[in-house]
């Protein structure tokens, strides 16, 4: 028996490149408060804003933390 993979499956099955305001403060480890305040309002990381959705890149997530690593050393 064949099996086929549809787009959206294989699509799924990998780890998204944007995160919503939810992932992104699961990701880091913070409160989605957190996410919005520093982030959103206080634009300390960019963002894409699709429709009323925030979207954040995981490698903008790795380069904020990387920088505050810095300031703290």
């Amino acid at each position: 028996m064949k099996v086929s993979l549809s787009a959206p499956a294989l699509v799924a099955a990998e780890s998204p490149r944007l995160l919503t305001v939810q992932q992104a403060a699961a990701y880091l480890s913070v409160t989605v408060w957190y996410v919005r305040d520093q982030f959103i309002r206080g634009k300390r990381v960019p963002h894409v804003k699709l429709g009323r959705r925030h979207l954040f890149d995981r490698k903008d997530l790795d380069a904020f933390v990387e920088s505050v690593k810095k300031e703290a050393a």
